[in-house]
């Protein structure tokens, strides 16, 4: 009988996460074009929408970051795939941080006008969702280069995985480490 395959180990896991995080990070500007061309139609529900995926991509952000230290623990690699994971980690926390950021800066523009008008529903001035769409292309420019980082990464470390290992990786491996 044959067995029913076992869950991936945390390490394997950042990549998954981080397939729905950048989908759903680049799907969110679409509402907020939605919401300045469709002004005449309540505009609120896309800001709203557009603030749900942000956060949730910027959630998933915070989650794969998490698990990617896993990788950071590797034994033997060597100089040029230190530098590329290391260039990769500090890349992912700007884009963090960035995503943080554009988070609370678009939740500003959701709720405070709501604030301002005694609790009445009211969009947002058009220029704010314009100007936050410039300030999340540069976020996106972030995203991309951190992924590129990434990719890089993981085809450089199949590349090493996939050699004969070195007698001191061979000895960590019978020994239990990993």
């Amino acid at each position: 009988m044959a067995a029913s395959p076992s869950l991936p180990g945390w390490q394997a896991l950042h990549p998954i996460v981080m397939h729905i995080a950048i989908p759903v990070l680049l799907l969110a500007p679409l509402f907020i074009v939605l919401a300045v061309v469709w002004r005449k139609a309540p505009s609120l529900p896309f800001l709203r929408t557009a603030l749900a995926l942000v956060a949730a991509g910027t959630f998933f952000l915070y989650l794969a970051g998490g698990n990617a230290s896993a990788l950071e623990r590797l034994g033997d690699t060597s100089f040029r795939l230190r530098a590329v994971l290391n260039e990769h980690v500090q890349l992912a926390e700007l884009t963090r941080t960035t995503f943080a950021g554009l988070t609370v800066i678009l939740a500003a523009i959701v709720f405070a006008p709501r604030r301002l008008h005694n609790g009445a529903a009211r969009p947002a001035p058009a220029a704010l969702p314009v100007v936050y769409l410039l300030l999340y292309a540069a976020g996106i420019v972030i995203l991309a280069h951190t992924a590129r980082q990434g990719a890089r990464l993981s085809r450089e470390l199949n590349a090493a995985v996939s050699a004969p290992a070195s007698p001191r990786v061979a000895v960590g491996r019978a020994a239990g480490g990993d």
